[in-house]
Order: structure tokens, then sequence, then C-alpha cells
């Protein structure tokens, strides 16, 4: 028999459902498919595409890729390009993809993403959780918005999910060649890398180096016979366009620093806005680094503890952080979960507050068209991120308290 806070856990994974269903709904029947709905998807598609009809070359052409885009873009008021900046070797499967109408091949990919994911966190959670303590786990995961979000966009982020989980493993495993292996398939966002590649380096992990080095070397070479040298160039250029910041990019609905410099710079200053998202960064990168050099050697549950707030701190820190890379948290979530020392408390804050805010812009956004009211720039954006933002640095601060606590006992 279900337990009072058991049904009323059911109730609010129920009611999150619902939510995520009626922006589905609406999405298809009032702004239409990929707008924005599978946008990013489309966006892959399109690489694929071009890939399969023009060559690599014209793979990072945004005008080759806008006009495939915007043919199957229902609104054409706020249609914008997106780019795949991906390394060639990542398109490959994209051309498979692409050899379907890009309706079909989306509700392909978000049925293979939706049952990799299951599987695979079904798999970690047999490996790191006892059956009597993962009850809520895998639903709240499964029901987290960046989760939501990235299937809304058709991302690719379950395939980070996967690297990093497995990387965990190997690494835990004593197995560092692996680990490192694993960890060069972050090299489909590369920004992911930010923090990570630098925390193997201060704890010597050569191996694991030489793994990542040798995968990352690989996967190089790979791209480099797939969309030559023409190719690679012409990724660097994309790459430095989106350091400047495209269109596409959506700094002001991020889950970072950046975040809050653009909004602060918008109302504010931006030497205001400089200023506090500045320290904001060197703070959250002192924190990192005093989280490492707390991490005692040869300590499976302080090594996990750390990767999570390795893995927050990525998030808060990095140059292009979405609502959707939060799934990067899941296998050190899983890992410890089952623990004494995780606050199970956090990690339901960490899903239902994001949606009580959703919820809460939604509302005000109704209520302001109704009032005829015209609300601040980008609001709704600020308001999420900055929840998100928020939750990344608790996790870093959970994560820096417990090792001290691990320290000081030790």
């Amino acid at each position: 028999m279900l337990t009072s806070s058991r049904r009323s856990q059911n109730l609010a994974f129920s009611a999150i459902a619902g939510l995520y269903l009626g922006i589905v709904i609406y999405s298809l029947f009032i702004e239409g498919l990929f707008a924005p709905l599978g946008r990013d998807f489309l966006a892959f598609w399109s690489a694929g595409y071009v890939a399969n009809t023009m060559g690599y070359s014209k793979v990072y052409d945004l005008e080759a890729l806008g006009k495939i885009q915007a043919a199957f873009t229902s609104s054409q008021k706020s249609f914008l390009t997106i780019p795949s900046p991906f390394l060639p070797v990542f398109i490959v499967p994209f051309r498979i993809f692409a050899l379907l109408p890009p309706e079909a091949s989306f509700f392909l990919w978000s049925s293979l993403n939706l049952f990799l994911l299951i599987y695979y966190l079904s798999f970690l959670s047999r490996k790191f959780t006892s059956r009597q303590e993962k009850k809520g786990l895998l639903p709240g995961l499964l029901l987290a918005f960046p989760t939501f979000y990235s299937f809304y966009c058709g991302q690719i982020n379950v395939w980070l999910v996967i690297c990093l989980g497995e990387f965990m493993r190997a690494y835990l495993e004593r197995k560092p060649l692996k680990a490192g292996a694993y960890l060069a398939g972050l090299l489909l966002k590369p920004q992911t890398l930010i923090l990570l590649l630098p925390f193997l380096l201060l704890k010597g992990e050569i191996k694991a180096l030489g793994g990542f080095t040798l995968a990352a070397l690989a996967l190089l070479a790979l791209s480099i016979l797939i969309g030559g040298q023409e190719g690679l160039k012409e990724l660097f250029l994309l790459w430095l366009r989106y350091v400047k910041g495209l269109p596409t990019t959506g700094p002001e609905a991020m889950i970072n620093w950046r975040m809050l410099l653009v909004h602060l710079s918008i109302h504010l200053s931006p030497t205001i806005g400089w200023v506090i998202a500045g320290m904001g960064m060197a703070l959250t990168a002192g924190l990192t680094f005093y989280l490492w050099k707390k991490l005692p050697p040869n300590d499976s549950e302080a090594f996990v503890v750390a990767f999570l707030g390795t893995i927050a701190a990525t998030l808060a820190i990095t140059w292009h952080s979405h609502f959707h890379l939060g799934m990067l948290l899941f296998p050190s979530i899983i890992w410890l979960y089952h623990t004494k020392i995780f606050p199970k408390s956090l990690f339901y804050v960490w899903v239902f507050a994001p949606i009580a805010t959703l919820f809460l812009i939604y509302l005000v956004g109704a209520l302001a068209q109704i009032a005829k009211i015209t609300l601040p720039l980008y609001w709704g954006g600020f308001l999420l991120g900055s929840c998100f933002l928020a939750l990344n640095l608790c996790f870093l601060i959970w994560s820096v308290k417990t090792l001290s606590i691990k320290a000081n006992a030790g």
C-alpha cells in the first residue's frame, strides 16, 4: 500500500508529465513541428542532408543549412538557421537519419534516445543503487526538466550521459585508459571538458589523459578523412562565431554565469555585468579547485562527490550551457543516491524547483497578456536560468562541504 508521501510524489510526477504533454501539444498544433519543437534535431538532420547531397564542405555553411531548415519550419517569422557545430565524424549518424523525411526521422531519433536513456539509467541504477533505495530516482530523472528539454529540442545529450557514465564506471574500476577513451566522447560538446581535463591533470591521472588523447586523436583523424582539412577549418570558424554569439545561441536562457552577465548588461550596464559574473566565475573555479585539493586518494565515494561538484561547476562556468545539459549530472546522482551522505532533499529540489519556476513563468505570462502588461525582455529565461544556476552552485557547495567533512574526519 502506498504511503502518503509516496502518493504525493506520484501525484507530483503525474502533474509534471501533464505539463510537458500540454507544452508538446501546444507546440505541435499552434506552432507546428520544428518551430521550436525539434528545432535542434532539424539542424542535425539538415547537416546530414547537406553531407549526403553537397558534401562535407557545405556542412557548416549557414546559408546552405538555412535553405533546407526553412523548407521544413512552419513559422517563418522567428526562423533562424541553427548550425551543427560537431566534428565531421559525429555528423555521420545524421547522414543515415537524413535518408528519411525529417518528421519521421525526428520520431525515430526521439524513440531511439528514449529507449537508450531508460535502458542506460536502469543499468546504472542496478549497478549502483539497492532496490529499496531507488524509489523515485528514475522517474525523477526522466521527468526532470533537462530531460524533457533535451527531447523537446531533439538534442544529443543521451550520448553524453552514456559517455560520462561509462567514464565514471571505468575510472572506479581502475581502468584509466578505458575511462579516458570514454571521456573523449564529450568532444561532441567540447565545452563540457573545460574542468574535467584540468581535474584529471591535477590528480596526475596520466593514463586517463592518455586514453582521452588517443581517442581524441582517432576522432580527429577520422574527421579529417571524412570532412577534409577544409571541413575542419569551417568548423573552427563556426566555433569562433559561437564564442562571439550567433543569433541562435540564446545566452539569455542559459544556466551559467554568462546568462547573468547578459541580463545585468541589458538592464544595468555591461561593466556591472562583467564584474558580478566575473567574480561568480572566479569563485566557482576557486571552489572547484578547493574541491579537488580536498579529494582523498583511492576513495570511490569521495571521487563521485568531487565528480558531481565538477560537473555542476562546469555547467555554471562554461560559456555555452543550456537547460538540457543538466542531464550530465545523472551518472553521479545515481551513484550517490543510495549513500547516507547524499541529501535526497537536494535531488528533489533539483527536480521540482525548475518545474515550479516554469509554471510560474507561464502563469505570470498569461496574466500579463490578460492585463496587457509588457514584461521585461527575456524575463522567463532569466528566472529559469537563475534557478538552474543556483542549483548548480548548490551541488558544488554541497560537494565542497562533504569532502571538507571527510578530510577533517580523516
